[in-house]
């Protein structure tokens, strides 16, 4: 009994989850064709959770530490095809819910190596968004809110709030330029202030000719960053989640100078409370890298339990379950009734196939393209029979 209680709990918190995302006509369309392009929707994601309410669960305890002023890291650790860019996408529908910030970095090879903390640095600001601004970078609108809020506090007499005195000192010569440009309308000089703390600026003239004797760089990143997860604390913002995902199979680390500096830096992560308070970072993967990990450092403490959640693959219930949400999601996007063929039991049937089909390989990623793709059909050809949509499915997976 204790154990049924808790799983009801779950179900409930997930159904309220979820109750709370307003799914209108376009929304619900944008999240199919998400689908259909083999991607996670960037918004909406929540609405597809099954089977992974207890990662959510463990990320609302560690959210809460991060409230306090702490930083932590986790690891997802996941195949391919086992949905980690998805469940990226749910966490941070989850954390605009919980008032969090968030920033979703890409992380490939050439762009963003997870190796080189100034280009991750550049990536996380120019990714951070705020449940009010999620269509565009929120720096602009941090910074503006932060300084009327300082405004606000000396013109009344009261004291500066506490995060202007743990500022870094470069930091808020960056801010005094900025703030100095935006009000005699030189937005030229206050975009080359912006790029100095997006990072962008990348040698010690181009800051110097700002006025600035220091750049962004791998060293001093997090704190940078830092300055940052303070302001928007003073805002009334919780605190940032940086979800941090590999675009390919292949973790974006090639050679091993590289690859233990890598580990070095989300070592950093996991201990970036006091240069980098009010932060959450997850890191999704898949387990080559932990078994790069394993044969470079052994005892690393990256691989402990506390630290590493891994995507288990969905049962069978769990792929119906999916199913069924895809599918009421499907109607809404295109104001249909469905027919006999969408019917709950039949999607049971597809499901059913696929696993007879796919066998060891099917993956949520496996369920979600065969659903939309039966969606699809049903929807486009009224006379086509579920038989034979499925035994097209069936050949497809044989092939």
């Amino acid at each position: 009994m204790p154990a049924f209680r808790d799983k009801l709990a779950k179900v409930r918190t997930t159904i309220e989850l979820q109750e709370s995302i307003k799914l209108d006509d376009r929304l619900a369309e944008t999240i199919i064709e998400a689908l259909r392009a083999g991607t996670a929707p960037m918004r909406g994601a929540l609405l597809l959770l099954v089977g992974r309410e207890d990662i959510v669960d463990c990320i609302r305890r560690e959210l809460d530490l991060v409230f306090a002023g702490k930083s932590a890291l986790r690891l997802l650790n996941g195949k391919v095809g086992m949905g980690k860019t998805l469940m990226l996408r749910v966490l941070q529908d989850y954390a605009f819910q919980q008032n969090f910030a968030t920033s979703f970095v890409t992380l490939t090879p050439r762009e963003c190596p997870l190796y080189d903390l100034r280009s991750v640095y550049q990536h996380i600001v120019k990714g951070i968004r705020v449940d009010q601004c999620r269509d565009e970078s929120a720096l602009e609108w941090i910074l503006k809110s932060w300084a009327d809020n300082v405004r606000r506090d000396v013109l009344s007499g009261a004291n500066p709030p506490w995060s202007f005195w743990k500022l870094s000192l470069h930091f808020k010569q960056a801010l005094t330029i900025y703030f100095s440009a935006t009000s005699r309308h030189d937005f030229t000089l206050a975009q080359r202030a912006l790029s100095l703390i997006h990072g962008d600026i990348t040698t010690v003239r181009d800051a110097k000719q700002l006025g600035m004797p220091q750049l962004v760089t791998s060293d001093n990143a997090l704190e940078m960053l830092g300055n940052l997860t303070r302001m928007i604390r003073e805002l009334g913002v919780k605190g940032l989640v940086i979800l941090l995902d590999e675009a390919e199979e292949i973790p974006s680390v090639s050679g091993g100078e590289r690859r233990l500096q890598t580990y070095s830096n989300l070592e950093k992560l996991s201990n970036a409370a006091s240069s980098t308070p009010y932060s959450y970072f997850v890191y999704a993967t898949t387990p080559l890298f932990f078994k790069h990990l394993a044969e470079c450092d052994p005892g690393s403490s990256l691989t402990r339990c506390q630290t590493v959640t891994s995507l288990q693959n969905l049962s069978a219930s769990g792929f119906v379950g999916l199913a069924l949400l895809i599918k009421g999601i499907y109607l809404q996007a295109y104001n249909w009734q469905g027919d006999q063929r969408t019917r709950d039991a039949k999607l049971r049937i597809v499901v059913s196939a696929c696993l007879a089909a796919y066998k060891d390989r099917v993956t949520p990623r496996v369920i979600v393209r065969a659903v939309v793709e039966v969606l699809d059909l049903c929807y486009e050809d009224p006379q086509l029979s579920l038989e034979e949509i499925v035994a097209a499915l069936v050949k497809n997976a044989e092939g």
